[in-house]
């Protein structure tokens, strides 16, 4: 028998547990969310157990849709560019300094209108609020990015920690709001 196997299964039986506890918050703050929103208060309503489960398969399967969506994105652009990384590319070009701006650009764009989205939704109110998660989502992630961005902080800080920091309140962010 193949000695890897039962580590395999260890590390999926355990991946899995951590998916699922990660899960169940995040479900307990998409109901709170819910329920805030409709004006109520959360400690008042009879809830059980099941009810943030049932929860969790409304907001999953979309959440884990995107992920993958994502992925298999990011895999594709990575065989157009043939495994290259971003400084490859920018120094095999012809043109290397306006190559940088294009390809920042994107980046740009969306770093300089998710804050407006933001701020808009604070002024003019419901029109934008299907968008309100994703916006102060992407405005967290330039936050955290920029408290992370000196190369001392870079050197010391752990790689896990910065990822907790920066996608662990982007969660909440998507499940409350």
């Amino acid at each position: 028998m193949n000695e890897s196997n039962p580590n395999t299964i260890k590390t999926l039986a355990e991946g899995a547990a951590v998916v699922v506890a990660i899960g169940f918050v995040v479900s307990v703050i998409y109901d709170w969310g819910f329920v805030r929103a409709l004006g109520l208060d959360f400690s008042y309503l009879p809830t059980i157990t099941a009810d943030h489960f049932r929860s969790g398969l409304l907001w999953f399967p979309p959440l884990l849709g995107g992920v993958l969506l994502y992925v298999a994105v990011e895999f594709q652009f990575q065989r157009v560019e043939q495994g290259l990384t971003e400084n490859e590319l920018i120094e095999s070009s012809s043109n290397p300094e306006k190559m940088r701006k294009f390809r920042e650009g994107p980046w740009k764009l969306v770093a300089w209108t998710a804050p407006v989205y933001v701020v808009i939704y604070i002024l003019i109110g419901d029109l934008f609020a299907s968008l309100l998660p994703w916006t102060t989502s992407i405005v967290w992630m330039g936050f955290a990015e920029w408290c992370y961005s000196a190369p001392l902080i870079k050197l010391r800080r752990d790689k896990k920690l910065q990822m907790v920091f920066t996608f662990l309140p982007i969660f909440g962010i998507i499940a409350f709001l």
